[in-house]
């Protein structure tokens, strides 16, 4: 349908029929998903349930490109990791066991300017 809707140049009625489509398609995907849910609750098998509902999670946490001190990204963890470290190791000092009141508040240029916030494109692996 998909297909169809492209060749067609992109029509407003080859569009809903895709979509017509989809919705049928995905009604008993739906259903059989929701018993296979309630069939994992029925079993009263943790772990199985568990195993379900992960695989399911979509939110997958990770650390975004940073900028090395050249301005490249770094996409590899073992460089982000590396950038990190160095600059923690840089900010860092060693404990005395002594806490020192804090005085003033500042911004990290060094910091904010290692994170990339703009869209990521296809870029050479570093």
């Amino acid at each position: 349908m998909w297909s169809k809707y492209k060749a067609s140049g992109r029509n407003n009625v080859a569009l809903s029929a895709y979509k017509q489509n989809c919705r049928e398609v995905s009604k008993p995907v739906r259903t059989k998903n929701d018993s296979y849910g309630a069939n994992l609750i029925a079993l009263n098998n943790l772990s199985a349930f568990y195993r379900y509902i992960n695989k399911r999670i979509k939110c997958k946490s990770s650390i975004t490109p940073l900028r090395n001190l050249t301005g490249q990204l770094c996409f590899r963890d073992y460089n982000k990791a590396y950038l990190l470290n160095n600059y923690f190791a840089s900010v860092g000092t060693v404990d005395n066991g002594i806490v020192q009141p804090c005085l003033s508040v500042h911004n990290d240029q060094q910091l904010c300017n290692m994170f990339y916030t703009g869209k990521r494109k296809k870029p050479s692996r570093d």
